[in-house]
């Protein structure tokens, strides 16, 4: 038996006891470069603008998985339809402009308890000189 939810914390410890179900696999929402690929292969037969960047608009989907990246696409070509219609039904290509219209309509599923962070530089850093000049000898560096 294979069963699926997205309230794993719902699930009744019975089932979890050995023998029942033995095994649990949990599937995280796709990182940025995921998105990315998603959001690519989604596209691949659109028509869309040069200036249209799939690396920012995978990291401006943070929480949303495929199938909401695949609804977030059909909602941006709807806009991108209704955006044609209003100019004597010239093809025009998907912009940011229409993600950002299909953003406010399919929201990301995932954003309880999780984060996707984003790379940071002790340039971005604030202050905490001191702890600056010594981290690097005990911490990790960031790149």
């Amino acid at each position: 038996m294979i069963a699926l939810t997205n309230q794993p914390n719902e699930i009744d410890p019975a089932l979890r006891r050995p023998g029942r179900l033995d095994r649990e696999l949990a599937i995280d929402p796709p990182n940025a470069p995921q998105r990315e690929r998603i959001l690519r292969s989604l596209l691949s037969t659109a028509v869309t603008d040069a200036s249209l960047s799939f690396e920012t608009l995978a990291e401006h989907t943070v929480g949303y998985v495929a199938a909401d990246l695949g609804a977030l696409c059909r909602e941006a070509l709807l806009h991108t339809l209704q955006r044609s219609a209003d100019q004597s039904g010239l093809l025009v290509p998907v912009t940011h402009a229409d993600f950002s219209a299909a953003m406010q309509i399919v929201p990301a599923s995932v954003h309880r308890g999780r984060a996707d962070v984003s790379p940071i530089q002790w340039s971005d850093i604030g202050g905490l000189e001191e702890i600056k000049d010594v981290c690097p000898a005990f911490c990790f560096t960031p790149p």
